[in-house]
């Protein structure tokens, strides 16, 4: 597996596609939350309907390989940054106020979604009794509205 040395171990890792570039969260960084976005913008940047996140406090996801090959394209207040070479994603800063990534690029992650975020623009329904937010919740920036089914 990618990066498994013995100086991993208290780390989730996660490389893009050809190894270039790599991120590292410590296993102890707390998580904001775990969820699921639908707006547009995470549509674009992960060719997916739904995009299912993890979001930490800033400053938690570091870059431990390829810094100089990582490119950030801004979008509106979020920096996506992803691999100049295989233009993998690999993480996205929320204007100082969160950090996210994908749970598939974090090796052994547990992934618990607790949300559905910007609901309002979903493309596709999902039954499921995870609450829909509207857009965020208000410790996150948003309006808290939720939207029922």
């Amino acid at each position: 597996s990618c990066m498994s040395t013995q100086e991993n171990v208290g780390f989730y890792t996660g490389t893009c596609a050809c190894k270039t570039c790599a991120i590292q969260i410590s296993k102890d960084a707390p998580v904001m939350v775990q969820s699921y976005c639908h707006c547009n913008s995470c549509r674009i940047y992960s060719q997916s309907p739904i995009t299912a996140t993890i979001v930490f406090a800033p400053g938690s996801i570091k870059v431990v390989k390829g810094q100089e090959n990582i490119v950030t394209y801004k979008v509106v207040a979020v920096d996506r940054l992803f691999c100049k070479t295989c233009h993998s994603a690999l993480y996205a800063k929320i204007d100082g106020v969160f950090e996210d990534t994908f749970p598939s690029l974090l090796q052994d992650f547990p992934f618990k979604p607790q949300a559905h975020y910007h609901y309002g623009e979903t493309v596709l329904r999902i039954k499921d009794e995870l609450p829909k937010y509207k857009d965020f919740p208000v410790d996150l920036g948003g309006s808290g509205e939720i939207i029922n089914e």
